[in-house]
């Protein structure tokens, strides 16, 4: 399989400018990037260590009071890998959820960009997004992929667009 790029709706310049993403609370942090294994040779072509790999997850560092993508730059805010992103990364401020065992796209309206655009009107993106999750290629590449799908359905920040596929 070839290197996955996302069209990226959110314009770069804005997530420089945030504060929200690469940075949990926790260690072990649900919202810890979830990789492919094309997303792991990507990123080990790109320099990232293999002991920043675990179970298909970045493994977060410590920082002040927060956990890190071991990518993430704080002085800079910025991702020293950003061109090859995990496509978790790619796609954030959407998500892909499991639940009742369907794959659902949401939105994450922690993102300050999501709140104030995506959540008005964004249909030309999500049918963008619909169309590459169903591909034949990109449906068997996550479905290979242990524990790619989060359940976020706790998080009352979630909101759930539309029902991708069925696992």
């Amino acid at each position: 399989m070839q290197e996955i790029r996302i069209k990226q709706v959110v314009p770069e310049n804005l997530c420089r400018s945030c504060d929200v993403c690469c940075r949990f609370s926790q260690e072990a942090s649900i919202y810890a990037p979830h990789l492919t294994q094309e997303d792991e040779k990507q990123l080990f072509k790109a320099g990232l260590s293999q002991q920043l790999v675990r179970n298909n997850r970045l493994v977060l560092k410590s920082f002040q009071s927060l956990f890190l993508c071991p990518c993430f730059v704080p002085a800079e805010n910025r991702c020293k890998l950003y061109n090859w992103r995990p496509l978790e990364c790619q796609i954030y401020p959407f998500l892909l959820v499991s639940k009742n065992k369907k794959i659902f796209l949401a939105l994450d309206k922690k993102c300050p960009f999501a709140r104030e655009n995506l959540a008005k009107n964004q249909t030309q993106y999500i049918a963008y997004l619909r169309e590459f999750f169903n591909s034949p290629e990109t449906k068997q590449l996550l479905l290979k992929t242990t524990n790619f799908f989060g359940d976020y359905s706790n998080d009352t920040d979630i909101v759930y667009l539309e029902e991708l596929f069925t696992p």
